[in-house]
């Protein structure tokens, strides 16, 4: 028996398992087996599966032998960036994260919209992928239909916190969770810095995002005396270290830290977000909720407008108190002139922004050259893969229980993924789009699951 087998990554739970389930099940919908869950284990689980179509997150160079594998066994490689839609300038995008060696083995690289399409087609591989703008499905579920979805968390947030004020934080550099130095390290290690002038860019951005870092810290606290009626939410970065926002919200009493399900929740949940270059503010944009970027330098060197379109701006605690006073106040004139201006150009960058469903375009594109595989994932293979990482899982916890400072990044950044995780969003998109339904969900371990229709 034949199978078309799909592979799709997470790396990060929080901001992607909505998107990457609704992708997952239009493709169970079209007879394909979906293999999905955390990075680490799905690319460990590679060598092992069927030949099909594998979309992956990066084209940097240290994934050049991971995709020349997959060519080599006739897999279609595709690649969709998650964090391609806010980034440095654009030849430090391509410096940072397109590797040409890497693209030479990339079918199809899909972009957030004809902006993104446009830098990676100056890349020079010495095979050009094929380059196809088709949004990306983060915005697709932020899209009126599928907003339901989250009610029941959005609605259990305003019942636990009341009105709030949602602090989006992106330190990765100036307040990561392995320390800055320890960061830079592994980026060189895995060749994502691979020159002087890169490392350089990377440390002069890490002082600025260090001064916006510094700021919030103090205008935090006066954010929750200026609003006692509201809650201010503290969202980290996955990669962050949370000890810096934790002593906030042990000071306050009004200030929270979570970084619990899914962001999209927290920003629908609130009254105004607070944000510094982040995607998650152009997120907030697409579902209508009010905005402030939160900036006490520029530097045009080292950062893109992008994020901040759409959003009213403050330099300073004073300025962002007023912004804020403004928006919980109903005087938004000035936010929706910002809005409106910056809606065309979201557009060019963002190509399933009130449009089309990127989930439907992507796999229309898949369609086309996706694989068919002879062999099949079998119970024999799912019972003896189970056993395995039983015991690879029991391996890592004594391992931890006598190196008890040993800090574990990817589970800091994504730590479980269970049923009760998925099988909620897959019976509320079966309600939305009635061909979804009936769909057979599968482990293959604690952080992998197979989706398919027969």
């Amino acid at each position: 028996m034949t199978h078309k087998y799909l592979y799709i990554p997470i790396e990060v739970k929080v901001r992607e398992l909505h998107g990457k389930i609704l992708l997952a099940a239009v493709a169970a919908s079209r007879g394909y087996h979906v293999i999905f869950g955390r990075k680490a284990e799905l690319m460990g689980l590679m060598p092992k599966m069927p030949r099909g179509t594998f979309i992956g997150l990066w084209a940097q160079e240290n994934f050049l032998a991971f995709f020349k594998t997959l060519k080599q066994r006739d897999f279609y490689t595709v690649v969709m960036d998650e964090e391609g839609l806010v980034t440095f300038s654009d030849a430090m995008y391509r410096n940072l994260k397109l590797s040409d060696q890497t693209l030479s083995f990339i079918d199809t690289f899909m972009t957030w919209g004809n902006y993104q399409s446009r830098v990676v087609g100056e890349c020079n591989p010495v095979h050009t992928p094929e380059i196809v703008a088709t949004g990306n499905v983060r915005f697709d579920v932020l899209r009126p239909e599928f907003l339901p979805i989250l009610q029941d968390e959005v609605a259990n947030i305003k019942q636990e916190f009341g009105k709030t004020i949602l602090v989006i934080s992106s330190f990765g550099l100036a307040n990561h969770f392995e320390g800055a130095e320890n960061y830079f390290n592994s980026l060189k290690k895995n060749m994502v810095i691979r020159t002087l002038e890169e490392e350089a860019f990377l440390r002069n951005y890490a002082a600025l995002q260090s001064d916006a870092f510094k700021g919030l810290l103090e205008a935090i606290p006066a954010l929750a005396q200026k609003f006692p009626d509201h809650t201010i939410i503290i969202r980290p970065h996955p990669s962050e270290n949370h000890a810096p926002w934790a002593h906030l919200a042990k000071e306050y009493s009004n200030i929270a830290l979570r970084h619990d399900g899914n962001v999209h929740s927290w920003v629908l949940a609130s009254n105004v977000i607070v944000h510094h270059f982040c995607t998650t503010a152009l997120e907030a944009y697409a579902a209508g909720i009010p905005a402030i970027a939160f900036r006490p330098r520029k530097d045009d060197t080292l950062e893109t407008n992008l994020p901040y379109w759409g959003s009213l701006e403050a330099k300073n605690t004073a300025e962002l108190l007023i912004k804020a006073e403004d928006i919980i106040q109903g005087r938004l004139q000035e936010l929706k002139d910002i809005r409106a201006k910056a809606q065309p150009i979201l557009e060019t960058y963002i190509q399933n922004l009130g449009h089309h469903l990127a989930c439907d375009v992507m796999m229309d594109i898949i369609d086309r050259r996706a694989p068919i595989a002879e062999c099949r994932i079998t119970n024999i293979f799912i019972i003896l893969h189970l056993a395995r990482n039983l015991i690879v899982d029991l391996l890592r916890r004594l391992k931890r229980k006598f190196l008890r400072n040993q800090k574990n990044y990817v589970d800091h950044k994504f730590a479980a993924l269970t049923p009760e995780d998925i099988v909620p969003i897959l019976e509320f998109l079966a309600q939305i789009r009635p061909e979804l339904s009936s769909l057979k969900l599968t482990p293959l371990d604690k952080f992998t699951y197979r989706l398919h229709a027969d």
